[in-house]
């Protein structure tokens, strides 16, 4: 229900971001710093998406990434840009179960 409702394809991207995204699928990726240009692709791509939970500061998703399906949780905060703005969250159509 989450997948049919949530899942996204992240594809497209420039090497830097996709290096971001394999570090990330092997375990974690944390930024350097607030001026880290390869993070706020990633978070600028995840954060046209519904998020399944999300605050000022975190969320979650689910992303399709070179055919495989990732519970993805992004922590924005001293990123300016985002951290303060919610994206967006929406209720399931139907109730998982």
């Amino acid at each position: 229900c989450l997948r049919s409702e949530y899942a996204f394809e992240l594809d497209g991207l420039d090497s830097g971001t996709r290096d971001v995204v394999a570090e990330a699928t092997d375990g974690t990726y944390r930024a350097e710093n607030s001026s880290d240009a390869a993070f706020r692709s990633v978070l600028s791509r995840v954060h046209d998406h519904a998020a399944v939970s999300a605050n000022d500061r975190s969320g979650s998703w689910i992303i399709r990434y070179e055919g495989r399906l990732y519970w993805t949780d992004l922590r924005y905060g001293g990123f300016e840009a985002y951290e303060g703005s919610r994206p967006p969250v929406q209720s399931p159509v139907t109730v998982c179960s």
